[in-house]
């Protein structure tokens, strides 16, 4: 049987409340098969290439059977995380290890199915599911088997492509609000289960310097809230954003060296101003919160640095952060910066 998203725990998109624009709408309805699934039997580094290919940091792993007719089975997830953690412990081994972690079959890595949904179940229950385990999508099964997933791009698509988002604590017009007045709204009103959302955006990520090595990254991924890094130069210039995308096709080019001596060589010297890349779009403090989801959806992106009026980076926007953004208006921008927040709320309190 399916197992439930939101399993023993209220839904927090109740179709009935946050979204009764799309109450008739179901996973069914947008399910395609854009990123196919991975076997039991692939490695872990047909895995970094399938994420590298479909820029996603989340795989089905199933397995194909033939009882009276074939289908597949969903026996797993596999997870940039999950990849990562697994990386670091073998790279710190002898050499040969770290060759051969690239070989080992998914089904010694991959982490047991945690939950899905059904193609009947309400496009509410994907969010939830993404939301609270903070994933970039959700399976669907059904019919005795795997049918594919859905993604935040489709989700995005959904609301922002077919103009679909119902916004039960502000006004529709709220999305044209600039990304500084969304978060000056966010100081003085919160949204039901605030609690539950805010830790996501909220937790301030550490600050890198161009010359560290990838591999301190790499660990700092492996947190449960890390999606994007920003790396600074000597002058504390911020010079650009880490996404977990850029550490997957960092190892690809890893795995790539002719020996395991050269391997683990460039894991433990490749520093991160060469692993920088394009997974991630710039996005002004005065932009909306809806050119901030067209960005994303229209370049499919991991996410967006944040800039002031001055041009410092303060804060980072990330697919995952969009979805209860767009469903309660809750805080969108990860704010890290002290002095660009501390100006903000010195100029919210001289207004008022």
């Amino acid at each position: 049987m399916p197992l439930s998203a939101s399993t023993g725990r209220e839904n927090l998109f109740s179709p009935a409340g946050v979204f009764p624009q799309i109450s008739s709408r179901t996973a069914g309805d947008i399910l395609r098969k854009a990123i196919p699934p991975v076997g039991l039997t692939d490695t872990l580094l047909d895995a970094l290439r399938w994420m590298e290919k479909n820029k996603c940091f989340t795989l089905p792993v199933v397995q194909s059977v033939e009882v009276t007719r074939p289908r597949q089975v969903l026996k797993g997830i596999l997870d940039c995380r999950t990849i990562f953690r697994v990386i670091g412990y073998h790279f710190s081994r002898p050499a040969a290890a770290c060759r051969e972690i690239f070989q080992k079959p998914l089904f010694q890595i991959m982490q047991p199915v945690s939950g899905a949904i059904t193609p009947h179940s309400p496009l509410g229950d994907a969010m939830d599911y993404m939301i609270r385990r903070k994933r970039d999508l959700v399976p669907v099964i059904g019919d005795g088997g795997f049918l594919g997933v859905i993604t935040i791009g489709d989700i995005l698509d959904e609301f922002i492509g077919r103009k679909l988002i119902c916004n039960a604590f502000f006004e529709m017009d709220n999305l044209k609000l600039s990304l500084k007045q969304m978060y000056l709204q966010e100081l003085e009103r919160r949204p039901p289960h605030a609690s539950q959302w805010l830790p996501l955006m909220l937790t301030p990520p550490v600050r890198f310097r161009q010359d560290q090595i990838l591999n301190k990254a790499i660990a700092e991924f492996r947190k449960e809230d890390r999606y994007l890094l920003p790396v600074y130069d000597a002058t504390e210039h911020w010079i650009g954003t880490l996404s977990r995308l850029d550490m997957v096709r960092a190892l690809l080019r890893i795995s790539g060296q002719d020996t395991a001596e050269a391997c683990q060589k460039g894991y433990h010297t490749m520093t991160l101003d060469q692993g920088i890349g394009d997974t991630c779009g710039i996005i002004s403090i005065r932009d909306t919160v809806h050119d901030a989801a067209e960005q994303i959806r229209m370049n499919n992106l991991c996410g967006l640095s944040v800039l002031s009026e001055e041009q410092f980076l303060c804060g980072f926007i990330t697919p995952c952060s969009l979805l209860p953004a767009l469903a309660g208006g809750c805080l969108l921008v990860s704010f890290f910066n002290e002095k660009e927040s501390l100006q903000i709320n010195r100029q919210t309190e001289a207004g008022q």
